[in-house]
């Protein structure tokens, strides 16, 4: 059984560059759309990195918001679902054109999801 809520553990950043990478977004435009600075991404992708509860909600927001879920379950088993609009758009060649729309949608969003 794997325990995410040990500040030792890396669970958290494998989640954050799994996300990253199936989107292709980097730690910069990540930032942005969490309105975290770039040095806060860093630490967290790192081992050790001790979030905040509120943090790692608005970090799976995000995630979720630009289509992508991911679950843990007691046997370290990690499930990622993509939305089906992200799929058409990986399926498309189209990744490049989806991720902008998306993170325009999400910047939109801030001020009501992130008081």
């Amino acid at each position: 059984m794997i325990d995410l809520s040990k500040p030792s553990n890396e669970w958290l950043a494998v989640e954050i560059k799994l996300c990253r990478a199936v989107l292709g977004l980097s730690q910069q435009q990540l930032a942005l759309l969490t309105s975290m600075s770039v040095q806060s991404i860093k630490r967290l992708e790192k081992k050790g990195a001790n979030a905040r509860y509120k943090t790692v909600l608005k970090l799976r927001k995000v995630f979720t918001e630009l289509g992508v879920h991911v679950q843990f379950d007691e046997h370290g088993v990690i499930t990622t679902k993509l939305d089906d609009a992200l799929v058409v758009a990986i399926n498309n060649g189209e990744l490049k054109q989806y991720l902008p729309l998306a993170m325009e949608n999400i910047i939109a969003m801030q001020e009501e999801w992130f008081q």
